[in-house]
């Protein structure tokens, strides 16, 4: 391969290959064509960074030193672990590539399984039905997103299709996905149909220790459960490609009205939340809350209570269920309205936001102003100020975003 040969078209965003990765290690080419950071956002990354740039030209700046770095074709850097910069400028008119290799000496992050005995909100997905449309839009809210996947179902030692196929933003504690069908199978089937009634948010994952024990608990307490999956998924390593694995406790389709939900167990971490993905132009941070519209809160919030293991609570108009890591929050239509204006697009109940924690509302929104999109200064019903955002419309859905 020749790092200034066949350069992707980075008119519309800058791009990142990754060429080479192992524990510790991983080199990218980055191409961009007039990109800078968004005004007020600044990398402060876990890893070390070494970059050169190859071709054309940019701008840099360190909040340590008062003057900007000019690059050309030629120059390095060395960027030390959390050394906080931005890129001021790159060349518009033609483009920069950049080879940066990012080094640590610890680990990859791998703390997200739950302690035995606990709960965390791991997931939500967007059902869509084309993928570069919607990955393109969490991309301009400010996401980094990891590469295209198919999925895969372990079926006597046999890998069968799963029928969907993903990309993700990775956040310091679980994670927005996209998912979009890739064959003829059960599970895609049931993806389109839920399409069919409107695009946007259609799943929520738990996490636990044990998803065995909680495929035994969602019997014992009255759920129709379906056999536990072990799903794999490939994800290039230096190693070549492994495959991430999941065992996964679903429940019969239409048990839930809101869409598919579902407990699953993570066996490989590392090969999930890489170094890489994990930090966001918009300083996404946290998936701490999923939102459900419907007309009689009492009723999903008895189910999401006897699924999830956990006690509802109600406050004014808002009854919430809390896990040891994230929370749903149930509502009336009236009330997303007059609190947050989110209107829900599908039929009642269903899941209508998905509530995420930055570093920073002022970077996030001067990071969705520079992409076109507006979000709302609102209220959480704890009171904490937060950016409403209605996601475009190849994603669906909308997002709550606060600080913490």
């Amino acid at each position: 391969m020749n790092l200034l040969r066949d350069l992707p078209d980075a008119s519309a965003a800058e791009i990142s290959e990754a060429l080479a990765s192992r524990p510790g290690l991983r080199i990218e080419r980055i191409v961009s064509l007039g990109q800078a950071s968004p005004p007020g956002f600044w990398y402060d990354q876990h890893e070390t960074e070494w970059v050169v740039l190859l071709a054309g030209a940019a701008r840099l700046r360190f909040a340590d030193e008062p003057q900007l770095r000019d690059l050309g074709a030629g120059d390095w850097v060395e960027i030390a672990a959390h050394r906080r910069h931005r890129v001021e400028w790159t060349d518009p008119g033609r483009p920069t590539v950049w080879l940066a290799v990012f080094y640590s000496e610890g680990a990859p992050m791998t703390n997200q399984l739950p302690p035995p005995g606990a709960v965390f909100l791991d997931h939500v997905a967007h059902f869509v039905p084309e993928m570069d449309p919607a990955a393109t839009a969490l991309e301009r809210c400010g996401f980094r997103l990891t590469p295209f996947t198919a999925q895969t179902n372990r079926v006597n030692e046999e890998a069968v299709p799963a029928g969907t196929g993903n990309r993700c933003a990775m956040l310091r504690q679980g994670y927005v996905e996209i998912l979009t069908a890739t064959a003829e199978t059960e599970l895609a089937r049931q993806l389109r149909e839920r399409i069919a009634d409107h695009i946007g948010l259609h799943l929520a994952a738990f996490s636990s220790a044990d998803a065995a024990a909680e495929h035994r608990r969602l019997a014992e307490t009255g759920f129709a459960t379906l056999p536990l999956v072990d799903m794999r998924r490939p994800v290039a390593t230096y190693r070549g490609s492994e495959d991430a694995r999941f065992t996964i406790a679903r429940i019969a389709h239409g048990s839930m009205p809101e869409g598919r939900v579902q407990f699953l167990t993570h066996h490989t971490e590392p090969l999930v939340w890489r170094n890489g993905f994990l930090d966001h132009p918009n300083g996404a941070r946290a998936l701490t809350g999923l939102w459900i519209a419907a007309n009689d809160p009492a009723e999903p919030a008895a189910r999401f209570s006897r699924f999830i293991g956990r006690p509802a609570t109600q406050a004014g108009e808002v009854t919430t269920i809390a896990s040891e890591r994230g929370t749903v929050h149930i509502a009336r239509p009236r009330y997303l309205r007059d609190a947050f204006g989110i209107t829900p697009a599908g039929t009642l109940p269903c899941f209508v936001a998905a509530q995420i924690a930055v570093a920073d509302l002022a970077i996030l929104e001067n990071c969705l102003r520079d992409a076109g999109l507006s979000g709302r200064r609102v209220r959480l019903a704890s009171r904490d100020e937060a950016v409403a955002l209605d996601l475009p419309a190849a994603l669906g859905g909308a997002m709550l975003f606060h600080q913490g």
